[in-house]
């Protein structure tokens, strides 16, 4: 328990990253049930003078259609955010599964399986996302698909090396020699001992999944306008950067601010794991 408290990252991360994860939270969940509570509407234009600084009325100011920034950007974080985490879960699950799969068996099996994660890793991001909208259009869900479709190789290739080292244990051998069957072998006792490594790598990679979404979002490849986002919001305001300087740049520090936050975090857990 020392370790925890006495963690500033731990800390930190978890101030940082529990401040946007609570916004979003309740921001989303007020939707689902049709209350406001932004300031603002988020799409109602003329709320405000266009271009109005930040003040106690607007507390990040209005963009040039006079719409509350404050207001949009909450808005948009219940997005960006279960975006990431959605891809992440999926990425990580499936990913972990298949790796752990692949260590523990070793053999053929390894080798095709890896030969297949290998296959997706060489597959280029922004290039398939492109392809993929030109095909199906923009949108949150396309994006979505392809990004879970290339994000699972890093869990695998994680899990099928920490496999490889947890198979030969004694443990393992123990619950071969007792009848264990492979899947309860591997969901009972090698899975459970990859979980706390995999879930710091995970909790890192949330920050990075929004980043590399935020960057889509900037190209016009996610969100449709004038749905709210963090990217489109950048892309959109970047024009105003010597006139409105807030309007690019705070949006931006919303995102950097979330990466660094579950970066800080993850860091924390893993000094947390090392000195216990």
């Amino acid at each position: 328990m020392s370790v925890v408290v006495g963690n500033k990252a731990l800390l930190i991360g978890s101030v940082i990253s529990g401040v946007f994860v609570t916004a979003a939270l309740v921001e989303g969940i007020s939707d689902l049930f049709g209350i406001t509570l932004t300031p603002y509407n988020p799409l109602t234009q003329f709320v405000g003078n266009p271009f109005e600084p930040p003040s106690w009325a607007h507390f990040f100011g209005t963009d040039e259609l006079g719409r509350d920034v404050f207001s949009r950007i909450l808005a948009a974080l219940p997005t960006d955010l279960s975006v990431s985490i959605a891809i992440v879960s999926v990425a990580f699950t499936f990913g972990i599964t298949l790796g752990a799969y692949a260590g523990y068996k070793g053999g053929l099996v390894d080798e095709v399986l890896m030969r297949i994660t290998d296959a997706f890793f060489a597959l280029p991001a922004i290039i398939l996302a492109i392809a993929i909208t030109i095909i199906l259009g923009p949108g949150i869900i396309n994006i979505m698909y392809v990004l879970m479709l290339i994000w699972w190789p890093g869990y695998a290739r994680l899990a099928r090396g920490m496999a490889l080292r947890v198979r030969h244990q004694n443990f393992i051998e123990a619950a071969r020699l007792f009848g264990s069957g492979q899947a309860r072998i591997l969901f009972g006792h090698v899975i459970p001992n990859l979980l706390f490594i995999m879930l710091v790598y995970a909790t890192v990679d949330i920050g990075g999944v929004m980043l590399v979404f935020a960057g889509l979002s900037y190209l016009g490849l996610a969100a449709v306008p004038p749905a709210p986002d963090l990217g489109s919001m950048v892309n959109g305001y970047q024009d105003y950067m010597l006139t409105a300087p807030w309007l690019p740049i705070i949006p931006g520090l919303i995102i950097a601010l979330v990466v660094v936050g579950f970066s800080v975090l993850g860091d924390g857990l893993q000094e947390v794991m090392e000195l216990t």
